[in-house]
C-alpha cells in the first residue's frame, strides 16, 4: 500500500533537513514529508552510496551542498523500491549507476505511471511545487547480491513486503539495516495492495519479508536500523517494531475475516489499537488496506 493519493497540506518552508551522521560512516537526512529518510553509507576514501534521496525538491536541491560541506562524494545510488519518493534524484549531482532489485525496474518498466509520474503530479499540484522527472534508468541486482561500489559491502535483501521488488540493504561492515519502508514507528504495514496489485498474496508476503529482517537481526551482526519513514533506531527498538507489525497484520486480517459483513468488517478494523493510526494519513492508508482485504475475500482470495 502507497499513500500516493492521501490529500497533503500546502508547500513547506525552511531549510532542509541537516545530514546529520547517526553512526560512523553512516549519515541520515529525514526530510518533512512523510518523515521520509535519505540514508547515506561512506566509504573512508568519501566516496558514497546515496539510497532513496528525498524527498521534497527545495530538500534535494540542498543535499548536493550538504554531502559536498561533508567532503562526500556520491559514486553509486540505490533504490529500495518502486513508489515515487523512493525513486527520487538529487538534481545537483552528478549521473551515476542507480541500482534496485530486478523485481523493482521491472515493475517500474509495467507501472511508471501509476506508480511515479501520477503521484508526482498529483503531489505537485497539492503542494504548488513541481518534482524533477526523474531518472528510471536503473540497474538490476538479483536477491543477495552486492551493490556494486567501491565502498563497504551492502547486500540486497528482497521480499514483496510492501510492493513487488521491495528491498531492504544489509551494510555488513557498518552493521547497517536499511529496512525500506518496513520496520517503522509511524507507519502500520501497508502491504502491496495498491496501486498495481501484482503481490499474489500481499499480507503472506508482507509477513516473509519480516521474518526476513528478523533473520537478520538475530544474526548479531546489525546495531542500527533505518526505516524509509521514522527514526533510526537499534535492535531492541527494531525487533519491537517487528512485533507490532507482526500483531497489526495478524488484527487486520482478523477484523476482515468471515463471516463478518463488510460493515462489521470496517468497524473492527477502525477499533486495532495502534499508535500509528492517531495520524490522518496512515488511518486512511489503514481504512484503504481494509478495502482491499475485503475485496480479496469477495474475491475468495483469502490472505492468511
Amino acid at each position: 500500500m502507497t499513500r500516493v493519493s492521501v490529500p497533503v497540506p500546502g508547500p513547506l518552508t525552511g531549510a532542509a533537513p541537516r545530514l546529520a551522521e547517526v553512526a560512523p560512516g553512516v549519515f541520515v537526512a529525514t526530510s518533512a514529508f512523510w518523515s521520509t529518510n535519505t540514508t547515506v553509507v561512506a566509504a573512508e576514501d568519501g566516496s558514497a552510496l546515496l539510497v532513496d534521496p528525498g524527498v521534497l525538491p527545495h530538500e534535494l536541491a540542498a543535499l548536493a551542498g550538504e554531502l559536498a560541506a561533508r567532503g562526500l562524494t556520491v559514486t553509486a545510488g540505490m533504490c529500495t523500491h518502486a513508489h515515487w519518493d523512493h525513486v527520487l534524484w538529487p538534481p545537483d549531482l552528478s549521473p551515476v549507476t542507480r541500482w534496485a532489485s530486478t523485481g523493482t525496474v521491472e515493475l517500474l518498466a509495467r507501472h511508471r505511471d501509476e506508480l511515479v509520474e501520477r503521484p508526482l503530479a498529483e503531489q505537485g499540484a497539492a503542494r504548488g511545487e513541481r518534482w524533477a522527472r526523474p531518472d528510471l534508468d536503473l540497474a538490476p541486482l538479483a536477491d543477495g547480491e552486492i551493490v556494486p561500489w567501491d565502498g563497504p559491502g551492502a547486500a540486497i535483501l528482497v521480499a514483496d513486503a510492501h510492493v513487488g521488488g521491495h528491498t531492504s540493504l544489509l551494510v555488513a561492515e557498518r552493521r547497517l539495516l536499511v529496512a525500506g519502508d518496513l520496520l517503522s514507528d509511524v507507519d502500520v504495514p501497508f502491504p502491496a495492495f495498491e496501486p498495481v496489485g501484482e503481490v499474489v498474496d500481499p499480507v503472506a508476503a508482507y509477513r516473509r519479508g519480516l521474518d526476513r529482517l528478523a533473520a537478520e537481526l538475530a544474526e548479531g551482526t546489525v546495531d542500527l536500523v533505518i526505516p524509509g519513514h521514522g527514526s533510526p533506531t537499534d535492535v531492541t527498538g527494531a525487533r519491537r517494531r517487528l512485533e507490532a507489525d507482526r500483531r497489526y497484520l495478524d488484527l487486520l486480517v482478523s477484523a476482515t475475516a468471515e463471516p463478518a459483513s463488510p460493515d462489521a468488517a470496517r468497524h473492527r478494523a477502525d477499533a486495532i489499537d495502534d499508535p500509528r493510526l492517531a495520524d490522518p494519513a496512515v488511518r486512511r492508508a489503514h481504512r484503504a488496506s481494509v478495502a482491499a482485504l475485503l475485496a480479496a475475500r469477495r474475491a475468495d482470495v483469502r490472505p492468511r
